[in-house]
């Protein structure tokens, strides 16, 4: 090695600088990036999940609550009761809607709050990689 800097110059390799070989750090900076990158698809499946359980719910809910309605109905009128007596499930319907748009609202929220907290730590990781780059220049004279 040599002071000129030309030992291990090039892509991914160490500088020297000085007497000091400064490493380099572009391989930390892309596994942290990786390790945010997972944490964020794991974010994004889980809020995904979530929305599908929701409209799976709701779905399941809504069928249930229109049989229930089918089969009043039915046996009412086999049992002689007027139609005017039969319970309106309806009401029960719309606000089983309100509910589960409530929580696909919140689903929406937690995914694109998994995106801007991914977008966030990407930032941070840039930051830090690019300050700890710099510290180790100031350090060997670079």
């Amino acid at each position: 090695m040599s002071d000129s800097g030309g030992a291990g110059q090039g892509g991914g390799s160490p500088t020297l600088a000085g007497k000091l070989v400064v490493p380099d750090l572009s391989s930390m900076s892309e596994v942290q990036k990786e390790n945010v990158e997972a944490v964020s698809s794991v974010s994004k499946e889980m809020s995904g999940a979530l929305q599908k359980i929701v409209s799976e719910q709701q779905s399941a809910l809504k069928a249930v609550l229109e049989g229930l309605q089918t089969s009043i109905e039915e046996s009412s009128g086999q049992g002689g009761i007027p139609s005017s007596k039969i319970p309106d499930l309806a009401v029960s319907v719309d606000a089983l809607k309100i509910s589960t748009d409530s929580f696909a609202a919140t689903s929406e929220k937690l995914t694109g709050a998994a995106t801007k907290s991914h977008d966030m730590l990407i930032q941070s990781i840039n930051k830090s990689m690019a300050k700890i780059e710099e510290t180790a220049k100031k350090f060997s004279g670079g």
